[in-house]
């Protein structure tokens, strides 16, 4: 398994007091993060359509790579829809395969809710760093969460635990 993983409990520090506030007055959070699983999914597909992460929007493919699909393309008969023209100038297929943006497994507790990826190679994709053959990979933030999914969050929370969620929880 990859090294990488987020614990979706400390993403946010009122939301993090709140929830530890919760959990000390005997509540179980385990039904708000079951809630929370689909927003989350959501979430990181979202921005692998967008291509950004949380300090902007990912690096290209390196001109080497867009050349080595486009010759694969026209080896296959695809050579005109090999490359897109637009407002990003990519080759065919998105920058992260689907099977990485997809395959993280979401492990729920009482306490916690932990997002971390199967795939062997997510670090990498992840942190940047050299892959196979010395291929030099940037950077490209991938399993992360933004204002909508702590949005979601808070109103699952509020609608789950109303008033006592309104005194002890984030506005």
């Amino acid at each position: 398994m990859s090294g990488l993983k987020v614990d979706l409990r400390t993403l946010h520090r009122e939301i993090e007091h709140s929830l530890y506030a919760l959990q000390a007055r005997g509540h179980d959070l385990k039904p708000v993060f079951l809630k929370a699983r689909k927003y989350l999914r959501r979430d990181t597909s979202d921005h692998q359509k967008k291509l950004e992460g949380p300090t902007g929007r990912w690096k290209g493919l390196a001109p080497s790579t867009i050349a080595q699909r486009m010759q694969r393309a026209g080896k296959q008969g695809r050579a005109r829809r090999a490359h897109r023209v637009g407002p990003i100038r990519r080759p065919r297929g998105a920058i992260l395969g689907r099977k990485l943006t997809n395959a993280y497994q979401v492990f729920i507790w009482d306490e916690k809710m932990i997002a971390k990826s199967r795939v062997a190679w997510s670090g990498v994709q992840a942190y940047g760093g050299r892959a196979g053959k010395g291929a030099v990979i940037p950077g490209r933030d991938w399993l992360w969460v933004d204002d909508t999914f702590l949005q979601a969050v808070l109103n699952i929370c509020s609608v789950r635990y109303g008033e006592l969620w309104r005194k002890i929880g984030v506005k």
